[in-house]
């Protein structure tokens, strides 16, 4: 079996039925899941209660064929400092901007930006929670960064 039928529900009742490789990340699935429904998905919860990583692919995360995966519709989590803003995408990755000093430049933990939960600031930094318990912090160092 090549391509395996998904049904993502949002807790609103509205669902699509996805079709796509066994290959295709979870992100892959999300994103045309967000296309279905034109609303902006978040984290996609597995029939068990589990949360699915974007970069597993449907094989690694356990997925079956007609497998009801519930997602929830993203709201848009920003943090600020001084002078500096950081939101987290609903692909679980992280943009930041404003000055750098102040946590808006965060290209050096770029790749670490993956599965965050929640994001939190002091004045001069941030702090990003993933979804494996880690934390990531860019900005001043003396404020925490």
């Amino acid at each position: 079996m090549s391509s395996v039928a998904v049904h993502v529900a949002l807790l609103s009742g509205e669902q699509a039925t996805i079709v796509l490789p066994w290959l295709a990340t979870i992100e892959e699935l999300r994103q045309m899941a967000q296309k279905e429904v034109s609303k902006s998905l978040g984290k996609l919860v597995s029939s068990s209660g589990a949360i699915l990583l974007s970069s597993d692919t449907l094989r690694q995360a356990g997925v079956q064929a007609n497998d009801v995966i519930t997602a929830v519709v993203q709201d848009v989590v920003i943090a600020a400092t001084l002078h500096a803003f950081a939101a987290i995408r609903s692909s679980g990755t992280v943009v930041a901007w404003g000055d750098a000093g102040a946590g808006g430049e965060c290209s050096a933990v770029q790749h670490q930006l993956q599965n965050v939960q929640q994001i939190q600031s002091s004045a001069f930094a941030f702090a990003a929670l993933r979804a494996d318990g880690s934390a990531v912090t860019w900005g001043r160092r003396d404020s925490g960064g």
